[in-house]
């Protein structure tokens, strides 16, 4: 069973577990049990962005970049999955790039997502950078695929919302060895042999 179908089968093991959950505990812990992968509950992350329109993802260009179907391409903000050539000359794919790419289809495709902005809004392509919530489980897009290991924290000055918690999650999947954290190609480097890597 490849990646993508892994996330769909978990997420669909997950929903169940917490309705019952919410049932057993009540409203006032109904904020803390996220409903699918993410790991933060998406309302909380919600909260301290700057809302978003809601749209619903068509295409997935790569593992960090989707286009929603009122033609608007987004860069998953805060995080780098592998990379794809996209028609770049000589570029190889990077290890893991298309489990990547499948698994942000998994989560997105087909679904309405709603976009949260922590800082600057726009890139020099005109991609929207925002963190995304799948608006009718709560997923958080970035934490589902960072906690599955697919995808690092990649973060700038003037976009750091969220990244404490980004963090917290690229950790944990980077103890655990899941994803590209089992990949010799990602492994830190010193600088002294940075120099001499094959990630550029």
């Amino acid at each position: 069973m490849d990646l993508a179908h892994r996330i769909v089968r978990y997420r669909a093991l997950l929903a169940p577990l917490a309705v019952c959950l919410l049932a057993a505990v009540g409203p006032p812990l109904a904020a803390e049990i996220p409903a699918a992968p993410g790991a933060v509950p998406g309302a909380t992350l919600r909260a301290a962005l700057e809302a978003g329109p809601t749209a619903t993802a068509i295409a997935v260009i790569d593992g960090d970049t989707l286009v929603l179907d009122d033609g608007q391409e987004v860069r998953l903000v805060g995080l780098q999955a592998p990379k794809l050539p996209l028609g770049r000359p000589g570029f190889q794919t990077w290890p893991l790039a298309e489990e990547a790419k499948a698994a942000l289809a998994a989560l997105t495709l087909g679904r309405r997502i709603v976009l949260g902005y922590g800082g600057r809004r726009l890139d020099r392509h005109g991609r929207a950078l925002a963190h995304l919530f799948d608006a009718d489980v709560g997923t958080w897009i970035q934490g589902a695929l960072l906690e599955a290991g697919l995808a690092r924290v990649y973060s700038f000055a003037d976009n750091r919302a969220l990244v404490a918690e980004m963090l917290a999650l690229e950790r944990t999947a980077r103890t655990a060895h899941r994803g590209i954290w089992a990949d010799p190609f990602y492994a830190p480097r010193s600088a002294a042999t940075a120099g001499a890597s094959s990630c550029a």
